[in-house]
């Protein structure tokens, strides 16, 4: 397949699954703001405040290096995952140790053990983002399209599940 019809396959498949997460985020969110007390709502969106400001220094550029040099070696690829694990690591630890302060600051005292289950986010995701990335690399676009779908289903199936289960802290 030539790099044109690559391209192209690849801004279909980005876009469809752009598409359907905003579609599935939309619903989720819709039967979530119905099932919710609004001050969960307001706390979930403390959380993603923290998170969205970490998530900034989660990558530190490790992605864009990878994509950028051509021919990356294995022991490179190695070295740069385990970055991105100790990155994740930290950011966790950072948030955990803050949170107190955190949950001081916005005063509410629901987001000291709710923080702490969301940044687990930041030692899970560095365990499969080099595997994105070169999947971007060799513009696998379909692949990624699928898992993402699949994981904006899943993801809001199961925290409609929890709801209803009681488990709101792990929305």
């Amino acid at each position: 397949m030539s790099i044109k019809n690559q391209t192209t396959s690849g801004v279909i498949w980005t876009g469809i699954a752009t598409i359907f997460t905003v579609v599935i985020q939309f619903l989720q969110l819709s039967i979530l703001a119905r099932l919710l007390d609004p001050s969960d709502f307001g706390v979930m969106a403390m959380i993603m405040v923290v998170i969205g400001f970490a998530n900034a220094f989660a990558d530190m550029g490790v992605s864009n290096a990878i994509i950028h040099y051509q021919n990356i070696q294995k022991r490179q690829l190695s070295s740069l995952y385990w970055l991105s694990i100790l990155l994740g690591v930290c950011i966790f630890l950072i948030i955990t140790l803050a949170t107190p302060w955190i949950a001081q600051f916005f005063q509410e005292p629901r987001l000291r053990s709710m923080l702490l289950w969301a940044s687990l986010i930041f030692i899970a995701t560095p365990f499969g983002q080099q595997f994105q990335v070169l999947f971007q690399k060799e513009l696998r676009f379909k692949y990624l399209a699928v898992v993402e779908i699949i994981a904006s289903i899943v993801g809001s199936a199961t925290a409609i599940v929890l709801h209803f289960k009681g488990k709101v802290f792990c929305l």
